[in-house]
């Protein structure tokens, strides 16, 4: 597997491994979020914040699509 290609993989692992704590496996609620961003980016500290951005839909759950945005900005802010 190529770098790339193991960080996607990671990036999905992750985004399920949070999501499947509320039994949906396809979207994160703000309390797995929380949770996610408490144990996996401990230096981000307005996970309500986030939450608000990344819900650009406002369903209240966090869809993959709108979670890799998150990482993507993530990213560039490291």
């Amino acid at each position: 597997m190529t770098d790339l290609e193991k960080a996607m993989e990671s990036l999905i692992t992750v985004f399920h491994r949070y999501a499947k704590e509320g039994g949906n496996k396809n979207t994160l609620s703000k309390k797995e979020l929380k949770n996610q961003i408490s144990t996996e980016a401990y230096f981000l500290d307005k996970a309500n914040e986030f939450f608000q951005m990344l819900d650009e839909d406002g369903d209240g759950t966090v869809s993959f699509h709108e979670y890799i945005i998150f990482c993507a900005t993530l990213a560039m802010l490291c």
